[in-house]
């Protein structure tokens, strides 16, 4: 082959290759890109309310821990006590997964709508009492709690209501006092009585999140 024509042909084969790795990359990047529209930077860290009393099966008082990541993931931890100090754990709720921040809510001033896609949920019993609670309920058709033991309860049906791997939660929050304060509208999924599709239409004021550095 002619040197030129070959060199042409080689540099119209790099700009081929060029493009084409180009074009591989564009849609993961967009992908990665929309996702992180979702994401809100604000959230991200560890938030802890201060201790509550709660009426749920014979669990007295609560104090819950919520994290979220810069890239998207979330974990709700809900710790169960026997005394209105919470220094006597009980038991413990984990809900985690993916969340996504949605912008303003165009209901309630000053918030913002935000889902929250469950992909695993656990219960544990911290002592034999907070067994023998969930033993007498059978809680989520599990026969035999034990102290220690941490049982999945995702698409069990636990207190009448059945939920699925994969569930969106749909709530709304607010993030202020310099990035320092959480504000949500709902709890927990399982112990929520609302129903998950049904965006709050307030804030929660009764449980404040602060930052934990």
């Amino acid at each position: 082959m002619h040197p030129e024509k070959k060199a042409s042909v080689l540099v119209g084969v790099a700009i081929l290759v060029t493009i084409g790795t180009s074009a591989c990359g564009w849609f993961p990047t967009k992908s990665k890109g929309e996702k992180a529209t979702q994401n809100d930077v604000g959230l991200a860290g560890q938030w802890r309310d201060s201790c509550t009393k709660l009426d749920w099966f014979g669990f007295a008082y609560q104090q819950v821990t919520q994290k979220f990541s810069a890239v998207g993931d979330f974990e709700k931890t809900k710790y169960l006590y026997s005394d209105e100090n919470c220094s006597n754990k009980i038991g413990t709720l984990v809900e985690s997964g993916t969340y996504d921040s949605l912008g303003g809510s165009t209901t309630v001033n000053g918030v913002k709508n935000i889902n929250f896609t469950i992909t695993k949920a656990t219960v544990s019993a911290g002592s034999d009492d907070a067994a023998a609670l969930l033993n007498n309920i059978s809680y989520c058709g599990i026969e035999t709690w034990k102290t220690g033991e941490v049982n999945d309860v995702l698409g069990k049906t636990c207190a009448g209501a059945t939920h699925a791997a994969g569930e969106v939660v749909f709530d709304v929050y607010r993030v202020d006092m310099d990035g320092k304060r959480l504000t949500t509208g709902k709890g927990t999924l399982f112990l929520n009585k609302t129903e998950a599709s049904a965006r709050p239409e307030s804030l929660d004021e009764t449980h404040i999140y602060t930052k934990v550095e």
